[in-house]
């Protein structure tokens, strides 16, 4: 799994802004496409309510997402502790598998 870096740059008006590698990450997915990806995480949050991190994952890496945008547009859905969870849970079977 992939996530986002963050920068901060001055907006017109002097205010800091914030920008997130996910800023934008729709605006290159077809609207079909789009929708697929809100019921997929619809399911993620859902095993995230159980307490099933490892089942949210193996969802996300099993539904076939494409590109970065897709994936950058998947993590929106999601909070820092979210995001976080999961992708620990990641690497722990990446490590499991790789042992």
């Amino acid at each position: 799994m992939r996530l986002e870096a963050v920068a901060r740059s001055d907006d017109n008006d002097g205010n800091r802004k914030t920008h997130r590698a996910t800023d934008g990450a729709a605006n290159g997915l077809a609207p079909d496409r789009r929708r697929e990806i809100q019921e997929l995480t619809s399911e993620m949050k859902a095993y995230l309510r159980d307490g099933a991190v490892d089942d949210a994952v193996l969802t996300a890496e099993n539904f076939g997402l494409d590109g970065a945008d897709e994936w950058a547009f998947m993590w929106t859905f999601f909070d820092s502790k979210e995001r976080s969870a999961m992708k620990k849970e990641s690497q722990r079977q990446k490590a499991e598998i790789d042992a």
